[in-house]
């Protein structure tokens, strides 16, 4: 009964934590000053341009943003021009995915109530809010820590932990889309090592 119980305190806070996401998301404020140096960089928004998308492997003077997460960014400005709903809406989506994945990964690591709890910290910080719906690459950073400490748990776990093609395929993946990702990635390989060298 208790765990009944806990199960749907967990579902209650992963919902507050999408509709946090999705209220910030919807109240669709301006862009603000560090939205609009990313936006400049980014270039013209006409997807028939060959500039369009060479912006995607271009580095930036100011800004820093992995390829595949401007290459998202510009798929959606040929879909709906610089439109903040636009820009903003890839974010929403890694920060929607954060919440789901938080919840995934601690459920497994953690006890019933303590898992509650961590995953009430992700939902409701208002840090992970904001940048859900902010024109910068922060949340796609944290969906792919948990992505990846999500693929990385049950491989350490097993019998012979390895790294398969998923994981293999999910840190290209990530490197692509995140660039702190490539911490993660160390911290998962030397993970690895270390289980290793145990058996």
């Amino acid at each position: 009964m208790r765990a009944l119980s806990t199960g749907r305190w967990l579902m209650a806070v992963v919902a507050a934590g999408l509709l946090f996401r999705v209220w910030g998301y919807a109240v669709n404020r301006s862009l603000w000053v560090d939205e609009l140096f990313l936006w400049a960089e980014l270039g013209p928004s006409a997807p028939s341009t060959l500039a369009h998308w060479a912006r995607v492997f271009q580095p930036m003077k100011t800004q820093i943003a992995a390829p595949g997460f401007v290459l998202v960014t510009q798929l959606l400005r040929g879909v709906g021009g610089d439109a903040e709903w636009a820009l903003r809406f890839a974010p929403l989506v890694f920060g929607c995915a954060s919440v789901l994945l938080a919840a995934r990964l601690f459920t497994r690591l953690l006890k019933p109530a303590t898992a509650l709890f961590a995953v009430a910290v992700v939902s409701c910080s208002t840090i992970g809010i904001y940048y859900s719906a902010d024109f910068k690459p922060y949340s796609a950073d944290l969906m792919f820590a948990f992505l990846l400490l999500d693929l990385a748990v049950p491989r350490l776990a097993s019998a012979a932990p390895r790294i398969d093609l998923a994981l293999w395929s999910a840190g290209v993946l990530a490197v692509f889309v995140s660039l702190p990702s490539i911490m993660v990635l160390a911290g998962v390989g030397a993970a690895f090592v270390v289980a290793d060298v145990k058996q």
